[in-house]
Parts: structure tokens; C-alpha cells; sequence
């Protein structure tokens, strides 16, 4: 399994667009989890493989699910989410800075 500790995710959405937010990322070729802080919360999202390098993820504790798809050996991942009322798209860089 993959582990970047220091991951960095942009969000996309109707409000906005929010750049470099601190994220955890584990990954291997079944499992993906994220993992970050928002209003001092832990937010975790946790999915499954649903093909090579896609996957479908769904939020712990709260409403919300999503997409991330990354090319082998790649350093993004990207994709679609939903939580509660908003929808947007994500982009996460896979590096520990």
C-alpha cells in the first residue's frame, strides 16, 4: 500500500475553488482512503477499486461519494464528488511535500 501523508487536493465547485488543501492518501490496488481536517472535523472518504486505477469512494459518517481515477505509476488523482448539497470535481496530488 501507498502512503502520502502530505498529499495536496484542489476542489472545484459553485462556491469556489479551494487549492492545496492538506489530505492523507492510502492506495493500493483495491483500497483507497482520504483522509483531511475541515472545521477541525476528520473527514474520511473510503472506496474501492471499480476497474484499474478507478475508484468509487463513499464518505464516513456524513453524506457524500465520489470518483477518483488515477493512470498507473501516476502522481494525480482526479474525479467527481458529491456531499450533501454540493457537487464539484477534485484533483489531488500524490507527493509528500
Amino acid at each position: 500500500m501507498e502512503v502520502f501523508q502530505k498529499a495536496l487536493m484542489d476542489t472545484y465547485h459553485a462556491g469556489g475553488i479551494e487549492f492545496d488543501w492538506p489530505c492523507q492518501v492510502r492506495i493500493d490496488e483495491d483500497m483507497l482512503v482520504i483522509e483531511y481536517l475541515y472545521n477541525n472535523e476528520l473527514c474520511t472518504y473510503r472506496g474501492h477499486s471499480i476497474g484499474n486505477g478507478h475508484y468509487r469512494l463513499n464518505a464516513v459518517g456524513f453524506r457524500g461519494e465520489g470518483t477518483l481515477h488515477r493512470f498507473a505509476g501516476g502522481l494525480f488523482l482526479e474525479g467527481f464528488w458529491v456531499e450533501e448539497a454540493e457537487q464539484g470535481m477534485w484533483r489531488i496530488r500524490l507527493v509528500d511535500v
